[in-house]
């Protein structure tokens, strides 16, 4: 249980009427409607809400990284330190990002960059703030990726951020946040990409950090559960507006306002269709490898591997959902991109029947349109120079389907709206849309092409848990429509548990425990596997008893 932290005549960071509008076609649109809040030293401000709500925008606003000129504040001050931050001048901010107000982004993949080692990453925070180089800033980087539970931290400093599972992008974007010791950290859903025992080191992590150095957070977030355990203070957002805020303690136990009810009561339900072996098998794997060169020295010699896939057999069947679970790095997402023939591997596989695993990039290419994936990363994964018709469209017109622009739009908007997005979104772009609508999107595109396979990697990570449920009703119901099969990689138990058949428990690349899910998630056999469900169902049982209170 939290203890607030105590309230200083000046605060922090103090948000006073704060606006934001973004220009549309045909005038501005509001985002945020003067919301307000204050944040003490030593103390944690949640702002939970659904997609959409605003709290990332706010979040962004503070450190003014919304895309100016087309973002702007008709009213609202953000002082900081009693400087108002909205009329600052840039070289001013620049000081200020990074060092005395830093942020952890909610979409790694997108903040880091591709072409560059994770050292230098790191390392470019403590160059440009403090100076440091050589052998001073390597092993501060090192000491940080140690701090923030990367494994094996000395041979990642080489690694690129393809190299990393999603979960290990993201504690290095929280090492990069923390590097300079800021005074404010402005989390935004910061263990979205991380399973439920990592995700508790992570939570513990920064609580400590943030009594050592007195560090203020501001804290974005969908799950309540990690709510209760981390803030002092919590903020519900709708609509751009603050409905509710008060001590955490309070505003679970006593919620006031209608929607913090609804919030507190949401959570995925249901079951998957029954086990059924007999089902003919869609995708198969057996005792499959990949294994990632580790190279060194000036000649860039090979000397070990890193064994991400190390022989795990896998039989997905029609209109059956096998899950996959484990900590971030098990291997998870390398195996379903594998199983696509995305990234190289060894062993067999088969699609229908047919071995796929010698076939190249042409021969694969019609075989597209029934084996499809969802991203972790919606915003990586979605073109930002191009409108939501044409990012769903965008299959269609690869495999060949010649349709006429009113085909091709009716197509698109029964997709949408199987994702519970209106029609009138085709004609947006990916940055006018909050991080779960763009998971929808990446969704509706999958489906668009009615394929026979889906990989879903971590859809509903980036989603609120009303918008969890809404996924896991709609990923369920489409399964039963079109006798859908799933590769359904998560780190939440609870949406596994509401979605699969079988399951698969994966650390270090090999397989800890597999057989049919409901008994798994009654007796698992393995320790490592009790500790996993622990780790999810007993927060839930908190977070349902503080909803029965």
């Amino acid at each position: 249980m939290t203890t607030s932290a105590p309230m200083t005549d000046a605060p922090l960071l103090s948000v006073r009427d704060l606006s934001v509008d973004f220009a549309r076609e045909g005038g501005r649109s509001l985002a945020v409607d003067r919301v307000s809040f204050d944040l003490a030293k030593g103390e944690t401000l949640a702002l939970v809400g659904e997609s959409g709500s605003g709290k990332s925008v706010t979040a962004l606003s503070v450190v003014r990284l919304l895309p100016y000129p087309s973002a702007g504040h008709p009213s609202g001050e953000i002082l900081f330190n009693g400087r108002d931050l909205l009329k600052a001048p840039e070289k001013e901010l620049r000081k200020v990002r990074g060092a005395d107000i830093s942020m952890v982004f909610q979409e790694p993949m997108t903040s880091l960059n591709p072409l560059h080692t994770i050292e230098r990453q790191v390392g470019e925070i403590l160059t440009v703030h403090r100076g440091w180089s050589g052998a001073k800033a390597r092993a501060r980087v090192l000491e940080l990726l140690e701090q923030v539970g990367i494994p094996n931290a000395e041979e990642r400093l080489d690694a690129f951020p393809h190299q990393l599972s999603g979960g290990q992008r993201q504690r290095v974007m929280i090492a990069m946040a923390l590097a300079n010791e800021p005074d404010i950290l402005i989390a935004d859903e910061p263990t979205t990409a991380l399973d439920v025992t990592v995700q508790a080191q992570i939570l513990a992590l920064l609580k400590q950090l943030q009594g050592r150095l007195g560090m203020a957070m501001l804290f974005i977030t969908h799950d309540l559960g990690i709510v209760r355990r981390i803030a002092d203070r919590v903020c519900v957002m709708t609509g751009g507006r603050i409905v509710e805020q008060g001590p955490t303690a309070e505003v679970f136990a006593n919620p006031a306002h209608a929607y913090t009810r609804k919030l507190l009561a949401a959570e995925p339900r249901g079951a998957p269709p029954p086990r059924d072996e007999a089902a003919e098998t869609v995708v198969a794997a057996d005792d499959l490898k990949v294994w990632f060169p580790i190279r060194r020295g000036l000649l860039r010699s090979t000397v070990g591997h890193v064994k991400a896939v190390d022989g795990v057999s896998v039989t997905v069947r029609r209109g059956q959902t096998v899950g996959v679970v484990g900590e971030s790095g098990s291997g998870k997402t390398t195996l379903g991109l594998a199983i696509l023939r995305l990234i190289s591997s060894q062993g067999p596989v088969s699609y229908l029947g047919r071995r796929i695993d010698g076939l190249g990039f042409r021969a694969m290419r019609p075989l597209r349109k029934d084996m499809q994936i969802v991203f972790q990363d919606p915003y990586g994964s979605l073109s930002p120079r191009m409108t939501v018709v044409d990012i769903v469209a965008e299959g269609l017109d690869v495999q060949g389907k010649r349709l006429k622009p009113a085909e091709k739009r009716a197509i698109v908007a029964r997709a949408l709206a199987d994702v519970g997005l209106p029609e009138d979104a085709m004609d947006r772009y990916p940055h006018e849309f909050s991080g779960g609508q763009r998971q929808r999107i990446a969704i509706a595109r999958a489906l668009a092409l009615e394929p026979a396979f889906i990989v879903l990697d971590e859809p509903t990570s980036a989603l609120d848990m009303s918008v969890q449920a809404q996924i896991v009703e709609l990923l369920r119901e489409a399964q039963a429509r079109r006798n859908l099969s799933y590769l359904f990689i998560s780190h939440d138990l609870k949406v596994v548990k509401a979605l699969a058949n079988d399951l698969i428990v994966m650390r270090g690349g090999k397989v800890v425990e597999q057989g049919p899910a409901a008994e798994i998630f009654a007796a698992p056999k393995t320790d490592y596997a009790r500790a996993l469900l622990a780790a999810a169902f007993d927060a839930t049982a908190a977070d349902l008893h503080a909803v029965a209170q």
